[in-house]
């Protein structure tokens, strides 16, 4: 397991750790699901593949985990980034600091931990 990876995982158990501690504690037992995302690398557009019966179909994008993310989550939903989620892409760099972390905030994540790479550009917003 590479390093970058093992420092990914350790922060997020850490984020995770750090939600968890926040939630209100009951009697009964309860299960939570989590909904974890690493790398998004500011994909805000879906990308065109082509699938096994040679039909073009789009993946991933911003709108489309949107939806995934609205029909998975509930009360019980922790929505969790390990990060790399704000640089990547030319969009990137032309669109406002903080565009990206508001974009996560209004898809429903509760909480993401900032990579390497989202220091690239967005340093400001990722203090406010």
């Amino acid at each position: 397991m590479g390093k970058l990876l093992k420092k990914g995982i350790i922060s997020l158990l850490s984020v995770l750790a750090l939600v968890l501690c926040t939630l209100p504690v009951k009697a009964e037992n309860r299960t939570i699901r989590i909904l974890f995302t690493s790398g998004l690398l500011a994909q805000l557009d879906p990308i065109l593949e082509v699938n096994e019966n040679g039909e073009t179909i789009q993946t991933g994008g911003f709108a489309g985990l949107a939806g995934t993310i609205a029909s998975q989550k509930n009360d019980a939903t922790l929505v969790l980034d390990a990060g790399d989620f704000s640089y990547g892409t030319s969009a990137s760099v032309l669109i406002p600091d903080g565009t990206v972390l508001s974009l996560l905030k209004q898809m429903g994540y509760d909480a993401v931990m900032p990579g390497e790479k989202d220091f690239s550009y967005d340093h400001d917003s990722l203090v406010s």
